[in-house]
């Protein structure tokens, strides 16, 4: 069998141990470092038997500097910065009750229908992942759409995929994640960097509209006829919405990018402050300013 096949299958049952590595939990960063280490262990040994163009002039030296130092310093330079600032958004939507009273809203206009609020709720947080990233972003707004979908009736796996559906079809749109791919498929054809999210962006929302629709449908058929009903999703107070003039900046940064063309980072950074101004959240001395911003950005990470 040909050298270059037995590598290729190595590395696919080595990604597949990867997929494994993730689903049980384990650290990711050292799962990375692993994968990375064997990996470039496989091209060397590869090219030592087959030898590749790619490789051509390389020393044992020079592939290390790839991998660990090129490799690295190129991830940091987009994805992670696009990647915190976003979270960094993520989190002012939530902190400001945006988030949440745009969900709030959404159960008062869906009514004791379930069917028609699970929609509702599954548009509206598809819209509202179209900006924001991180793990903490999604636990904050699953602790408010579940149990509402629970207490209409909803059963919980249904609750589940639709939910995690919608957050899926607006990561088809979702900037962060496309400016996270641009980057590794730049990796392999530099013209990728060409390709901007203007160019992509018709294209993702087409696929989001799609995902949502097959999420729906799925979830539709899914459901029980018999489904049991409680009015719990009706306690929500008006005391703690967040004004109407506010909910614009939940689709803020993409729209600086579509319309205005302005750069990602900026765009999350008007975005934030437009949200933070609008809820009277940005209030108090200079130095408090600061420490808002400061632990704004903190939780974003930590949810990154």
């Amino acid at each position: 069998m040909n050298v270059n096949v037995i590598i290729g299958i190595i590395m696919i049952l080595s990604f597949l141990g990867m997929v494994w590595y993730c689903v049980k939990g384990l650290n990711l960063m050292v799962g990375f470092a692993v994968m990375a280490t064997f990996w470039t262990a496989l091209a060397l040994v590869g090219n030592s038997i087959s030898p590749n163009s790619a490789m051509e002039g390389k020393s044992f030296i020079d592939v290390l500097t790839y991998v660990y130092a090129d490799g690295p310093a190129g991830y940091a330079k987009s994805i992670l910065v696009n990647v915190f600032f976003g979270a960094f958004f993520g989190r002012v939507l939530v902190d400001t009750g945006i988030a949440s009273t745009l969900i709030r809203k959404v159960v008062e206009l869906g009514g004791d229908k379930p069917r028609i609020t699970m929609g509702l709720l599954c548009i509206v947080t598809a819209i509202i992942f179209m900006s924001m990233t991180g793990i903490g972003p999604v636990i904050s707004i699953a602790v408010i759409v579940l149990p509402i979908m629970l207490s209409l009736g909803v059963p919980a796996p249904i609750a589940m995929f639709s939910f995690m559906g919608s957050i899926m079809a607006g990561i088809f749109g979702n900037i962060v994640n496309f400016k996270q791919y641009q980057t590794i498929y730049a990796g392999f054809n530099p013209a990728a960097e060409n390709y901007t999210y203007n160019d992509y962006f018709q294209m993702g929302v087409i696929c989001m509209v799609v995902a949502l629709v097959v999420v729906l449908i799925v979830a539709n058929l899914s459901m029980s006829k018999k489904a049991a009903h409680a009015w719990a999703a009706k306690s929500f107070t008006v005391s703690d919405n967040a004004p109407a003039i506010s909910w614009i900046s939940v689709i803020l940064p993409v729209l600086g990018v579509v319309v205005f063309q302005i750069p990602i980072i900026l765009g999350f950074c008007l975005a934030g402050i437009y949200a933070l101004i609008t809820t009277g959240k940005l209030k108090g001395t200079y130095s408090d300013i600061c420490r808002l911003f400061a632990k704004l950005f903190t939780d974003g990470s930590i949810d990154v």
